[in-house]
């Protein structure tokens, strides 16, 4: 996974990804996405082969639609949106072929805005991923993860609020704009928004004076109210690299030109190879056919 974003510039880096016409950079969005779409895909529909169509689809979308998305934190919401699309289009393709509705997994209303949640904490440096984990899921305190991963606890209390800071949506300018004082620090606020310790009066004053740092430990609450929702699905899958094959395939496939106001027929990367395949089948059992046909015919 990438590290923590630190610039502002290097925050559009997945957006030019997508909109770049480089293979090579695209291929590396599609490594840092991928397994975001596929797992919701996947967990959507049930099956390998489906998730791999869809991720294919999603991703040649992607490449084609780039400018459709300029602000990075849209980015993973913009490709769960057309994730969301091709699945429906797999459960009513489904459906007409069983003549019954699709059973629809629980909760798979929210599922793409847990994967999310479960990529931005994948995103974190490990040793941040295990802390905000142990506090989400197992509900430890920041002493009970500093003893267990062996760290001391200032450094713990970093990490969980790098790592709600991450899930709140912060970037580089909040931390260029908080000076603590005459703000809270801002690692304790993030331990109090998990729950503990409790509150002094001096806090109380202070939050009761402060809209800035009341705002960040409502949001802080807000992230730790979503992580805690989203930790039972935390666990991504990467697809198999015969995904990005049939996707580069169809990349270099020689496109049709559209007609004027339309967009040009595509499909999917692995029914791209498929047809490939048959066409290739078919054609050496004309030749093979031809010949066994020329030899019953030749004079013996």
């Amino acid at each position: 996974m990438p590290p923590v974003t630190e610039t502002a510039d290097d925050a559009v880096t997945p957006v030019r990804d997508f909109a770049t016409a480089h293979e090579a950079t695209f291929e590396s969005a599609y490594t840092r996405w991928s397994p975001l779409v596929y797992t919701f895909a996947l967990r959507s529909l049930g099956r390998v082969a489906d998730a791999e169509d869809v991720t294919c689809d999603v991703f040649l979308e992607g490449w084609r639609d780039a400018d459709a998305v300029d602000d990075p934190s849209a980015l993973p919401s913009w490709l769960i949106d057309i994730a969301r699309a091709r699945v429906e289009h797999f459960r009513s393709v489904r459906e007409a072929h069983q003549g019954m509705p699709v059973e629809v997994p629980p909760g798979d209303a929210f599922l793409g805005d847990h994967l999310i949640v479960a990529d931005q904490i994948a995103s974190l440096e490990p040793e941040a991923q295990r802390a905000i984990r142990l506090a989400l899921a197992d509900g430890l305190s920041h002493q009970q993860i500093a003893a267990r991963l062996r760290l001391p606890r200032g450094t713990v209390k970093h990490h969980l609020q790098t790592g709600l800071d991450r899930l709140r949506g912060g970037n580089a300018e909040d931390d260029a704009t908080w000076v603590s004082p005459p703000h809270a620090d801002r690692d304790e606020l993030a331990v109090k928004a998990l729950g503990e310790p409790t509150f002094s009066k001096l806090d109380r004053a202070h939050l009761a004076s402060c809209e800035q740092c009341a705002t960040y430990l409502r949001e802080l609450t807000a992230a730790v109210k979503e992580g805690r929702r989203a930790i039972s699905v935390s666990i991504l899958v990467r697809p198999s690299a015969r995904v990005w094959d049939a996707i580069a395939a169809e990349l270099h496939a020689p496109q049709p030109e559209p007609a004027a106001g339309d967009k040009a027929p595509r499909m999917s990367g692995r029914r791209f190879l498929v047809t490939v395949a048959i066409a290739l089948v078919i054609a050496i059992i004309i030749v093979v056919g031809g010949i066994l046909g020329w030899n019953a015919l030749a004079p013996q």
